[in-house]
């Protein structure tokens, strides 16, 4: 780190930084979609800690966003260290223009064992939010 003013420069000692997030989840959809057309929805949760993980994975109701429900689908697991899940929603996008798109994933308190162990929840970082935008379009005459 340096600083100037007017008397002159001043140094800080070096030191490290380690920025670090326990998971993450990230969002796979097309850039652009045909107004009514379904289409999937993909979210990634990866561990990045040493520990299981329970999480739970909602997608944020939007009026924009028709969901299919599905009764087989779980939307929460144990994800392990170094492991990644996906999870899948069946949409519609009901309006034009463009989209907000949200997941939330949360790890949660759980007695339940994942596998052989207790999961965890980090004491930072226990909950991750991606939104990205999507593109509703008209649909071409044919």
């Amino acid at each position: 780190m340096f600083c100037t003013s007017p008397l002159g420069l001043g140094l800080a000692p070096a030191t490290a930084l380690t920025a670090f997030k326990p998971f993450f989840v990230e969002l796979a959809l097309p850039y652009a979609v045909v107004h009514h057309e379904a289409f999937s929805l993909v979210a990634t949760v990866f561990n990045y800690l040493r520990q299981c993980l329970r999480v739970q994975v909602t997608l944020v109701e939007s009026v924009e966003l028709e969901v299919s429900p599905s009764a087989d689908e779980l939307y929460g697991s144990c994800i392990c260290a170094d492991e990644a899940r996906t999870f899948r929603w069946g949409v519609r996008a009901t309006s034009l223009g463009k989209v907000n798109v949200t997941v939330i994933a949360n790890a949660l308190r759980s007695e339940e064992l994942c596998g052989t162990e207790m999961p965890v929840v980090p004491a930072q970082g226990h909950v991750d939010t991606e939104t990205k935008l999507l593109m509703v379009q008209r649909p071409r005459p044919m």
